[in-house]
């Protein structure tokens, strides 16, 4: 069990957390990791969706699930090995995308041959060990989130690292379950200063879902089209930023 003392090295103990979870070493037993995340502001100037709960779970390398009620719509999405798929539940439809399809209609015998990448953080071993050089870390007031006592910290990006873009400019507060170094609270700010919070409950790690829990849910009314996979992925990626 570690025992950090610095708020360096609870920032340290809580990444090492999250990575392991996110790219556990080859020969661990596979674990399921679910949360509920819940996005607010806290002070109250507009930034991002507010109130929004969403229901997240992974499983490495190759599952996700990601379910939101978004302006009282609820929608879904996830993958499933090489597919993926995302639903609007209340309009009963669903799209899934597949490899080996043909990409457009016109050309069937040009079958889509992408290939999902297993899910990680998306740094390198050097960047993660350059990260703690390139921040500042400090010591913020331990709170209480959940019943649970949380360490806080407050994380800056260090000039020099601003400067040749490394690191995006602003400042983050992250609040560390002190039992299991897990992120129980988010707050980031632009360089405006305007915030946005995001708060996890209910994370628990289990044994892993069956495959039919990564799909899509059924439902004999539902419409559930099916493209090549490179266009869904495509229009996530854009989504998403």
């Amino acid at each position: 069990q570690l025992s950090p003392q610095s708020p360096q090295e609870w920032f340290a103990a809580a990444f090492a957390r999250v990575t392991t979870a996110v790219e556990p070493p080859p020969d661990s037993t596979p674990r399921t990791w679910s949360a509920s995340l819940r996005l607010t502001n806290p002070d109250g100037q507009g930034l991002g969706p507010v109130g929004e709960q969403i229901s997240l779970a992974f499983q490495a390398p190759d599952r996700i699930r990601c379910t939101a009620q978004i302006q009282g719509e609820r929608l879904a999405l996830g993958r499933h090995g090489q597919q993926l798929w995302i639903s609007a539940p209340d309009k009963s439809f669903t799209l899934v995308g597949s490899a080996g399809l043909p990409r457009f209609a016109s050309l069937p015998h040009k079958k889509d041959a992408t290939r999902l990448a297993p899910l990680a953080l998306g740094l390198s071993r050097e960047q993660i060990l350059l990260l703690p050089l390139l921040l500042q870390v400090e010591s913020l007031p331990a709170e209480t989130i959940a019943d649970t006592p949380c360490r806080g910290l407050r994380l800056r990006p260090q000039p020099a690292a601003v400067e040749a873009r490394q690191l995006p400019d602003g400042e983050a507060h992250l609040w560390i379950r002190e039992s299991d170094f897990l992120p129980m609270r988010l707050r980031l700010a632009d360089p405006q200063g305007r915030w946005l919070q995001v708060e996890c409950s209910h994370i628990q790690s289990e044994d892993p879902w069956p495959a039919e829990k990564w799909r899509p849910a059924s439902d004999g009314n539902a419409t559930t089209e099916t493209v090549a996979l490179s266009h869904l992925q495509r229009f996530l990626k854009a989504a998403v930023s």
